[in-house]
């Protein structure tokens, strides 16, 4: 709902090379893969039939899908209409900057 309200894609970016086609196998959207991944690390499955843990960069992939969305939500709490970083790995720290999904044009 909080991505929604904020305009924010819950699609996950095709830069997380690990997260993505996981979550296409699973049918996970963003908020969903951050969800499961995080319910698998707090419930470790148990027993003879367990399936083996998510990859650990996978894993990584979902954290830095969540810190977008975070530092995202801020900046809509915030209000604020201009440009931000786009931290996903695909991007560079030097100019990889987009406009806030929800500014005003």
């Amino acid at each position: 709902l909080l991505l929604d309200r904020f305009h924010i894609s819950a699609e996950i970016p095709a830069d997380l090379h690990h997260l993505k086609p996981l979550a296409a196998a699973k049918g996970w959207d963003g908020p969903g893969a951050i969800a499961e991944i995080r319910n698998s690390i707090v419930h470790p499955p148990k027993g003879r039939n367990a399936r083996p843990p998510i990859d650990d960069l996978a894993v990584i992939d979902a954290w830095q899908l969540s810190l977008l969305y975070l530092e995202l939500s801020i900046l809509a709490v915030l209000q604020y209409q201009g440009h931000y970083w786009h931290r996903i790995p695909g991007g560079t720290p030097v100019g990889d900057t987009r406009r806030v999904p929800w500014a005003k044009d």
